[in-house]
């Protein structure tokens, strides 16, 4: 057998070639294989291996000297092999680990669908900051297309090009070609029903859909001659827009449909997924020559000529220039032009360090968020490797007898990394496949709330795939290997520990620290999910203050506003319309987010103070049957530039002014947000106090609010509110078509019943409301199952103790309350924390936060109670003598 070991001896120039590490390793192998050899063959002559070990270390020398060489041999060589099994995994190490998952349900359950929320969450937050700065434009030849911007070299802003700018980069740039423009304008789209609704319209150049190249669905796109002065007024309509305002007809092609104020034709329609240059569902041809305005704005976009780059593209447009620009005063303008990537000019950065190094710090800053993904996880999976702690701690015993065999300490540590990354991939699948379908939510939330750039999908790119992969493979050394170091450190002293029936683990100030830390975040999360339920509840059926069944509401307003002229034959139309009772115009609706002012009382003691506030029509009490409880409502002479009337609410007089009589008190507001002595305007008056009427979403805080008479001018796009004695609903398109045939350039907005515009804020509570009781559920969840753990483990290490207290007749009730001692002092510190929190963000310890207080101290109490139920009764369960025959 020691034969079969001996290696060939090299030769003498090998010898001179070895380093002299490798000569004492072979010298070392030798003096073992040699040292075996003389002591197999005094065996074989009939020595006892005792003297045949003796005697082959006295012919090599001393034997003290060649035993403590031999036992530093064997030493290193184990070194080396621990050093080699550091990082090996085999099947057999997986196997157990799926074992384990159907043996610990709770913990399987628990903590998988924790790591699941946080990689799931990392993989989307990944994806979402791929989108922003590194998208995917699904045209062929995508990395071609640029877009040119103009920078303001000393005032550090964007500047953006005008029409000249274009042509001027038309006629002499070579290394960008196929050169357009756009602008986006909004439009009323009035088709044969007489009703006008507006529309994002691109004015676009027809050099789009040929460096685009896609080809439309019906009809044909805009071409060069739509451009040419003269030609007749053309409209390309978007599939969705095609879908519905025109049903999806096939015969649109060639109808005539009013742009505004001006007769157009369709002559095309485009796919499904078309919406350059950003998220456009309409193209109208820019105006180009005597027709254009050559100091209009525009947004410019290119493509590479074929073998070009960006670079040389710049080095080109800085040799151009872009022409004179000049400021408000006059002043010529150092500006400077820069090639882009397309889709990057949609962040919109203007920066003094130029376009492209720009791109790489916000690409950095971006990306760099996603640790903040990375954080969040590793929060989660320290809470997860304190369950897993736990369970490697009911193994002890197991684990021991492991390294008692010979299992290294990083062999153990391999199989519990193991077992956690079992758990991290079937997370990782769950993660990935929720944040696949969050994001097609996502996508399709953010687009029904306003315009997001075409590129963005709610597709998981294999990047962000990846990167859930390295989160799980993150998630798992961090729950596999802190209980694994933890419970493999001085394995010889426990070994002894529990031989003489002593405790082994025990549980550090990390993991106290955890546990009160996970605490605090239940209370916080449970409260704040609480709290956005009951204002979700609320909403739903809060009263206005107004019967807003029967009222039309609307945001409306053209390119410069609402003309005085425009809003009085509005009104005067309305008012002809026999189911029509009142007319009004407000900055807002009630059920809405009023404005926010600060106010100074004039005489009150009180510091300035801030309440809500809107502009409103004299008319608008008497129109929405809204009571003045005392004095007088507005006139036409209160709604002038010299007006200095106002209204208040009824909380206003009781909070601001102490119930007392505020009719001819005295208020002014902050104009400015510089403390210097003149930000105050001048003082107003109160000449009526109103019913509460809603100011926002929550109808308990009914806030202190003023009204201020809507003086022409003063309020750009105000809403447009109509009472009618039939339904609102049925009745909003009448207001349509009224307001289309008033001004065509009109655009009403949301025109809903009142109680629609409620509905829709409670909406988006509604969705806050779900998620976040997803996340209370898993923190509360967690939290759960780490009490529980704390408290199995405890009672785990403690039967032999408690086996014997019980024997010598100590309570049950005593054992318990010793038990109960650690967790629920862990649970106090977690919820003053938790509450603490609560209380530093409310307004003071008010009678409410006092109760939240109480009802989440019997909470997290109960929680713990309720996590502490099993261990107890196992505990309260050891036999004396069970427990001694267990622990011997």
């Amino acid at each position: 057998m020691a034969h079969e070991e001996r290696d060939r001896t090299p030769g003498f120039l090998g010898r001179l070639l070895r380093s002299r590490e490798q000569l004492n390793a072979d010298i070392d192998h030798e003096l073992r294989f040699h040292v075996k050899e003389v002591e197999e063959d005094l065996v074989a002559a009939g020595a006892s291996p005792m003297e045949a070990r003796r005697e082959a270390l006295r012919r090599f020398g001393d034997p003290a000297a060649v035993e403590a060489r031999l036992r530093l041999i064997g030493e290193e060589r184990l070194a080396r092999e621990q050093k080699r099994e550091r990082l090996r995994f085999s099947s057999l190490d997986f196997r157990l680990g799926l074992r384990m998952l159907a043996r610990y349900p709770g913990l399987t359950l628990v903590g998988g669908l924790a790591m699941a929320f946080a990689i799931g969450l990392g993989a989307a937050g990944f994806e979402a900051v791929q989108q922003v700065v590194s998208p995917r434009l699904p045209f062929p030849e995508a990395e071609r297309l640029v877009a040119l911007g103009l920078h303001d070299v000393r005032g550090g802003r964007g500047v953006n090009p005008r029409m000249r700018t274009l042509d001027l980069w038309r006629e002499e740039l070579e290394f960008v070609v196929e050169l357009g423009g756009y602008t986006t304008v909004e439009r009323n789209l009035v088709t044969g029903d007489g009703q006008g609704a507006p529309i994002p319209v691109a004015e676009i150049s027809a050099a789009a859909f040929r460096l685009t190249g896609v080809p439309p669905l019906l009809g044909r796109t805009l071409l060069p001659a739509d451009e040419a002065p003269g030609a007749p007024s053309v409209l390309l309509l978007g599939h969705g827009l095609w879908q519905t305002r025109f049903g999806g007809d096939a015969g649109v092609l060639g109808q005539t449909v009013r742009l505004g104020r001006e007769a157009t034709t369709i002559i095309g329609v485009m796919p499904e997924d078309f919406a350059f240059p950003f998220a456009h569902s309409a193209w109208a041809p820019l105006p180009d020559g005597p027709d254009g305005d050559p100091e209009r704005e525009v947004a410019v976009f290119g493509m590479l000529a074929a073998g070009a780059t960006r670079d040389q593209a710049q080095v080109e447009v800085d040799r151009i220039g872009a022409g004179t620009f000049l400021d408000g005063d006059g002043d010529p303008l150092e500006v400077r032009a820069f090639v882009g990537p397309y889709a990057g000019m949609s962040l919109n950065i203007s920066c003094g360090v130029g376009w492209t190094r720009c791109l790489q710090y916000v690409r950095a800053a971006m990306y760099s968020s996603n640790l903040l993904f990375l954080a969040f996880l590793g929060l989660v999976c320290v809470n997860v490797a304190l369950l897993m702690f736990a369970r490697a701690a009911a193994r002890e015993s197991e684990i021991i007898v492991r390294s008692a065999l010979g299992a290294t300490r990083a062999r153990v540590i391999t199989q519990l990394v193991a077992e956690a990354l079992v758990l991290a991939g079937v997370a990782a699948v769950l993660g990935v496949a929720a944040a696949a379908a969050g994001l097609k939510v996502a996508v399709r939330l953010l687009d029904d709330l306003g315009q997001i750039p075409f590129w963005w999908n709610g597709h998981l790119s294999w990047p962000s795939v990846a990167w859930a992969v390295g989160l799980a493979l993150v998630g798992a050394t961090i729950a596999g290997a802190l209980p694994g170091f933890k419970i493999t450190a001085g394995r010889g002293d426990r070994m002894r520990q529990v031989g003489a029936g002593g405790g082994g683990l025990r549980f550090g100030g990390i993991w106290t620290g955890a546990m009160v830390l996970q605490v605090a975040l239940t209370v916080i999360v449970v409260a704040f999910t609480v709290y956005t339920i009951q204002l979700t509840t609320r909403m739903a059926r809060f009263d206005l203050g107004v019967a807003g069944s029967g009222i039309v509401a609307a945001t409306i307003g053209g390119e410069d506003g609402l003309a005085e002229t425009t809003r009085l034959e509005l009104r005067r139309r309305l008012h002809a319309l026999p189911d029509v009772t009142g007319v009004t115009f407000a900055s807002q609706v009630p059920g809405e987010y009023h404005d926010r002012w600060l106010v100074e009382v004039e005489g009150a003691d009180a510091p300035p103070r801030g309440v809500q506030g809107a502009f409103v029509d004299p008319d608008f009490f008497a129109a929405l049957e809204l009571p003045i409880l005392s004095g007088r409502a507005f006139d036409s002479g209160d709604a002038s530039a010299e007006g200095r009337a106002l209204i208040a609410n009824e909380a206003f007089v009781e909070r601001v002014l102490g119930g007392r009589n505020a009719l001819g008190r005295r208020v002014r507001f902050l104009v400015s947000e510089n403390p210097a002595e003149d930000a105050w305007g001048p003082w107003f008056e109160i000449v009526g106090v109103s019913r509460q009427a809603a100011m926002g979403v929550d109808p308990e805080l009914s806030p202190a609010g003023l009204y201020r008479p809507l003086v022409p001018g003063n309020v750009g796009r105000p809403k447009l509110l109509v009472r009618v004695r039939s339904d609102a609903a049925a009745f909003a398109p009448e207001v349509r078509r009224v307001v289309t045939a008033v001004d065509p350039t009109l655009r009403l907005r949301e025109v809903q019943r009142l109680e629609a515009w409620r509905d829709a804020e409670a909406a988006w509570y509604g969705v806050l409301a779900r998620l976040l009781l997803g996340a209370s559920a898993l923190v509360l969840a967690l939290s759960l199952a780490g009490i529980y753990a704390v408290l199995a483990f405890t009672v785990a290490r403690r039967t032999r103790e408690i086996g014997i207290r019980l024997a010598l007749g100590a309570g049950r009730r005593t054992l318990v309350v010793g038990l109960f001692r650690r967790p629920m002092l862990q649970a106090a510190a977690g919820v003053v924390l938790g509450v603490g929190f609560l209380v530093a963000m409310s307004d003071g310890i008010t009678p409410r936060v006092g109760l939240i207080v109480l009802a989440f101290t019997l909470f997290m109490f109960g929680v713990c109670a309720l996590a502490c139920i099993v261990p107890a009764r196992r505990a309260l369960r050891v036999e004396p003598t069970e427990a001694l025959r267990a622990e011997s």
